[in-house]
């Protein structure tokens, strides 16, 4: 910016080296005190004869405010001999501000104005595509020449990215060249990654403008604050993401053809992880049963005491395999005989029933690929006696 500056001597002197130094002020009292908020602008050398109070000095001269200053009002002043070079009769006249403040604006605004996707759920460790536009809605007269823009799943609808906030950085950015004031960059597409290690639930699918702080101190767009609170937006519904793990039984089988209410059998059995790479199962639960067709899903009513209308309800045998340590994508466990018990409840009818088991049982992994396929039948019936 331009200043018109004029000083004067009230007495007639020669100066060999002072300055003049011009500041940006909080208010109308200026010193340059290290704490006083007063921001160096930069300074003029003063030097040579000075008339005295006849005749004025001055002129203009062009300053540059510091990018770091935060916006706001500040009075333009300006101190001579601020460091004392030239003794004088008076010391506590050297200064002078202007009648009125000037407004310090940032002039790059950068916010996301479109944050979308079509795609209604995602595996983890899986891809899908979103879509993005950033808008420079800053004043005339200056340009960004490239930021990043970062994406993001968050619980819920404010983003920040913050570490301990839940928000969980996507792979995959978007980075923005030249943006003018005033101009959005544009609808693009953006293939994302979700981390594989992300819990399976419904996120908001967000975004972060500038979100290696490249443009530093932005303006705010409230008029008053300089600050980097506006980058960010989260899409106006949430996309479900899936666990990549999909656990089904490859083997139920018996070797018994008749049991007795009461008594034992046993049944082998192995279980599969058939998901997408990159997941593992830490420890999940295998139930078996007795039913009286050949299917067994988690939406069938599971009967464990009286009354039991039999024989249209499967029926919890006692005894339970837990499949331990890491299932990775496409792995078996080892094939094992678990020993269960028919219970001896009336609910159990004497007759024929298919032998069951369903992975998961107790539904560890939440939201799996498929969790209706987690049940599988022998082909051929035992028999239940009294």
């Amino acid at each position: 910016m331009t200043v018109n500056y004029a000083y004067q001597s009230m007495l007639a002197m020669t100066v060999s080296s002072t300055d003049l130094r011009f500041y940006l002020s909080p208010d109308n009292n200026v010193t340059g005190a290290t704490g006083s908020g007063d921001i160096l602008l930069g300074s003029k050398a003063v030097s040579g004869t000075l008339p005295g109070p006849s005749s004025i000095q001055g002129g203009t001269v062009t300053l540059k405010v510091p990018a770091t200053t935060a916006r706001g009002f500040y009075y333009v002043c300006a101190i001579i001999d601020q460091a004392n070079r030239v003794a004088e009769s008076d010391e506590t006249n050297n200064s002078k501000c202007s009648d009125l403040p000037i407004e310090v604006r940032r002039i790059v605004d950068l916010v996301m104005s479109q944050i979308s996707t079509a795609a209604p759920t995602v595996d983890s460790g899986y891809s899908f595509s979103l879509d993005s536009n950033e808008l420079n809605q800053g004043l005339t007269g200056m340009t960004v020449t490239s930021n990043t823009i970062k994406f993001y799943l968050s619980p819920d609808a404010t983003v920040t990215g913050v570490t301990g906030s839940g928000d969980i950085l996507l792979t995959g950015t978007r980075s923005v060249r030249t943006l003018a004031a005033g101009a959005s960059a544009g609808v693009a597409s953006t293939t994302v990654k979700v981390p594989g290690t992300t819990l399976a639930g419904n996120y908001y699918v967000c975004a972060i403008a500038d979100a290696t702080n490249a443009e530093k101190l932005e303006v705010m767009n409230d008029g008053v604050t300089s600050a980097e609170g506006n980058n960010g937006r989260c899409s106006d519904t949430t996309i479900r993401v899936r666990r990549a793990v999909d656990l089904v039984m490859t083997e139920t089988s018996t070797a018994s053809t008749s049991v007795a209410k009461g008594s034992t059998f046993s049944i082998n059995n192995t279980e599969m992880n058939q998901g997408t790479t990159g997941m593992t199962v830490t420890s999940n639960t295998i139930r078996f049963y007795l039913s009286p067709n050949n299917t067994l899903g988690p939406n069938e009513v599971q009967c464990v005491a009286a009354p039991c209308p039999a024989p249209t309800q499967d029926i919890l045998l006692t005894g339970t395999r837990t499949v331990s340590g890491a299932l990775a994508a496409g792995a078996s466990s080892a094939s094992a005989s678990t020993t269960v018990t028919v219970p001896n409840i009336t609910a159990v009818a004497p007759g024929n029933y298919y032998v069951c088991s369903m992975a998961d049982a107790t539904n560890v992994e939440k939201l799996e690929v498929s969790e209706t396929n987690n049940g599988l039948c022998t082909a051929t019936t035992i028999a239940v006696t009294l």
